[in-house]
């Protein structure tokens, strides 16, 4: 079987910074923390003599990212290069970063902005991290975050936990943390995700995929569509495709900055932190796909197709392919980032499914295989004792009442914002 060209890049040698701020790729492909006895065991006994904190808003944190990159649930909407292309529509990043001697022990990145003559209000996005589970080490992060939230003069703040963040919620629940709804913002989170193990030979890939999955790559590559690693001309190219699947899908773009992707660009691709993979057809380009490469795992996030040549299935190709560069980059899992949660826990117990019950881009993810994860549901809190007054004698109702959904919903556009991302 012909299947399809193979991209390669080398990215060890990339800086994730320039100048005096290198920090090698390398360095943000690395042993978990927890697996290189860098941190508390989850039993050990720990004390806070020695620990520091220390309050971050420089643009760019090296040694943070790096810590990101190698701790477990570490996710790239908690570097400061996330808050750094975010800082260009109004966001600023504020760090807490938790270390006994020199060796960062956890932390926290909010993305902090102000709401005109209101206040200000906070997000975190995969956050916090910790390399452990040790309960003194978690709720000293949560008491610094609560902390930091408070001196901020924050009115607002929504945290979306990380994948493992499920050891976080007590905790938060503690300080007084509800489970978010969806009509407060930010939007568009994804309950669930899909996650294939890269450990298998390409072959145990291909049997593992659904057999019209399968036969749809092999068809693809008979078609003679082939992929091609995308450049920085390529960017705008990514842009309008995207538009063009959500005006196809009456979906409105997110992020919905013309710009967002160009930013992105400029500040992740030097340190070799995303990829663009395109599907093209007799010259034409047809689908694209945005990933992270971060950590041990490639994320697929955004993807854009003009929705012609259907029957030569160019996204199934396209995916297979940067699954197949995932792999030969030595990472370990591909992130299909996001799919329906009954489908995960469907899923995770083990329900037989009809596939042709599926739909959409679920069905798509769940043809390549993989093992569903339902992700910890991300909360909120009022800070401001005016609002926070009015949720607990009970306005939390009329806050979450699509009536004032919309109302937020169209202020947090205003803002420049979207959900994961």
């Amino acid at each position: 079987m012909h299947e399809g060209r193979l991209i390669s890049a080398d990215r060890k040698d990339s800086p994730l910074h320039g100048g005096s701020e290198g920090v090698c790729i390398e360095d943000l492909r690395v042993e978990p923390l927890e697996a290189s006895g860098s941190g508390p065991g989850d039993d050990e006994p720990l004390a806070l003599d020695g620990w520091t904190v220390r309050v971050s808003r420089e643009r760019r944190d090296p040694a943070w990212d790096s810590f990101v990159a190698r701790c477990p649930g570490g996710h790239h909407e908690q570097t400061s290069l996330w808050g750094e292309v975010k800082g260009v529509y109004g966001w600023q990043g504020l760090r807490i970063v938790v270390a006994r001697e020199d060796r960062i022990l956890g932390g926290v990145q909010i993305l902090i902005r102000r709401v005109g003559r209101w206040g200000r209000i906070g997000y975190v996005s995969r956050g916090p991290l910790a390399v452990s589970n040790h309960p003194k080490l978690i709720d000293f992060l949560l008491a610094q975050l609560h902390r930091a939230a408070s001196s901020e003069g924050l009115l607002y703040l929504a945290l979306v936990p990380p994948y493992n963040g499920q050891v976080f919620e007590p905790g938060l629940k503690q300080l007084g943390f509800s489970p978010k709804p969806n009509v407060l913002p930010p939007g568009g989170l994804m309950p669930a995700t899909l996650l294939l193990d890269l450990s298998p030979e390409l072959g145990s890939l291909l049997a593992g995929m659904q057999r019209s999955t399968r036969r749809n790559v092999r068809y693809a590559a008979r078609r003679g569509v082939t992929v091609r690693e995308g450049t920085e001309p390529d960017v705008e190219l990514f842009r309008q495709l995207m538009w063009t699947l959500c005006e196809r899908r009456k979906t409105r773009p997110t992020p919905p900055q013309k710009d967002f992707f160009e930013h992105l660009w400029r500040v992740f691709h030097p340190a070799g932190l995303v990829r663009l993979f395109i599907a093209e057809l007799e010259g034409q380009a047809v689908s694209a796909v945005v990933t992270f490469p971060f950590g041990d795992a490639v994320k697929s996030w955004k993807v854009g197709w003009t929705g012609d040549h259907a029957k030569s299935y160019p996204n199934e190709m396209m995916y297979w392919e940067a699954i197949r560069w995932a792999r030969s980059n030595g990472y370990r899992t591909f992130d299909f980032v996001g799919i329906d949660d009954g489908l995960a826990r469907m899923l995770e117990n083990g329900e037989s499914l009809d596939v042709a019950s599926i739909h959409g881009a679920d069905r798509f993810k769940v043809g390549f295989g993989g093992r569903p994860l339902v992700l910890p549901r991300p909360c909120y809190r009022f800070y401001h004792p005016l609002l926070r007054f009015f949720a607990l004698a009970g306005g939390r109702k009329l806050i979450e009442s699509p009536r004032v959904a919309r109302l937020v919903g169209r202020f947090w556009d205003r803002l420049g914002s979207s959900g994961e991302g």
